[in-house]
């Protein structure tokens, strides 16, 4: 019982902070894999699809301006090419002013990134 009321909680925390960044209200997005959020504002990525609904409201933010990857494996439930046009669709984002990463692996992400990388 108590695991479901978990996911349950964490299903919650995703949903709303998905609505936020979709009505302009988030500033800063931290994306991390299931199991390893810490704060309520950190991103469980569950999905490839997940991953496409925050690239498409990313782009289409205008408050965003801080995206942080938590761990090696945050996008581990995604493919790659949802992973790909994640990334390629941030490193357009112009409004996007700090990015952070901690525990990832550079190499595959800031290739991706492009533009964003001033």
């Amino acid at each position: 019982m108590s695991s479901q009321a978990v996911d349950c909680n964490a299903l919650e925390a995703t949903t709303s902070i998905l609505r936020s960044l979709q009505n302009d209200e988030l500033s800063e997005l931290w994306l991390c894999r299931p199991d390893l959020a810490t704060e309520f504002e950190d991103y469980e990525l569950g999905s490839s699809r997940e991953l496409d609904w925050l690239g498409h409201f990313a782009k289409k933010s205008t408050r965003l301006e801080s995206v942080g990857i938590l761990g090696y494996d945050a996008f581990v439930n995604c493919s790659g090419q949802s992973v790909d046009r994640f990334l390629d669709g941030l490193g357009k984002c112009n409004h996007i002013k700090k990015m952070h990463f901690s525990g990832t692996n550079l190499a595959e992400i800031i290739d991706k990134l492009g533009p964003a990388m001033k």
